[in-house]
């Protein structure tokens, strides 16, 4: 879940962990972690600069979001392991469309999957007691509920085919609510005109 709070002069950022987010976010001046309260800071004027990275990352800034939901399927193409899949640092936390798909805690732990994900096909926690990856058999598919579909339209991975497997869901009553919203806010708009 994702959430912002403003006080003062400063916005404080929750998200879950995503790597790429946090290398993106520290491109925002004064961006800072708070161990404390697992939030990042940015100056309020770089609020809307942190939105921006939110979106691009998670496909969400944490507000009502009405974007379409598909499902993707990812097929791997050969035999391989997580660091030919991502080029992030950790090699035990599969993370694509801005969230985890899938995780290990190490060589001989097994793999567990995340929430909204279907593996079907060879996997398992492997590679050494000093380098343990997630390894992957040529034909495995990976299967991701509720990706936005801006994130599956752009995304981009390594030894696996993307395919969109199933048209947006639209949420009509979300959308009737922000049109309610929205014709609130033009008529308020109106008055002050």
């Amino acid at each position: 879940m994702i959430s912002i709070r403003t006080e003062a002069d400063k916005a404080y950022i929750s998200s879950p962990f995503n790597p790429e987010f946090v290398k993106k976010i520290h491109s925002i001046g004064s961006a800072k972690w708070h161990a404390a309260t697992k939030e990042w800071q940015v100056p309020v004027e770089s609020l809307e600069d942190a939105k921006r990275v939110l979106r691009d990352v998670y496909g969400t800034d944490g507000s009502e979001n009405n974007e379409p939901k598909v499902t993707v399927k990812l097929t791997v193409l050969d035999d391989c392991d997580l660091g030919d899949i991502q080029s992030i640092d950790n090699e035990l936390v599969m993370t694509l469309f801005g969230r985890e798909i899938m995780s290990a805690r190490g060589r001989d732990s097994g793999v567990k999957v995340a929430d909204g994900v279907t593996v079907k096909g060879k996997y398992k926690s492997g590679g050494s007691m000093k380098y343990p990856t997630i390894e992957f058999g040529k034909g495995t598919e990976i299967i991701v509920y509720n990706v936005p579909e801006s994130l599956a339209k752009k995304a981009e991975v390594k030894h696996a085919t993307i395919e969109i497997v199933s048209e947006p869901k639209i949420d009509r009553q979300a959308l009737l609510d922000d049109k309610e919203r929205l014709l609130k806010r033009i008529a308020e708009i109106d008055k002050l005109l």
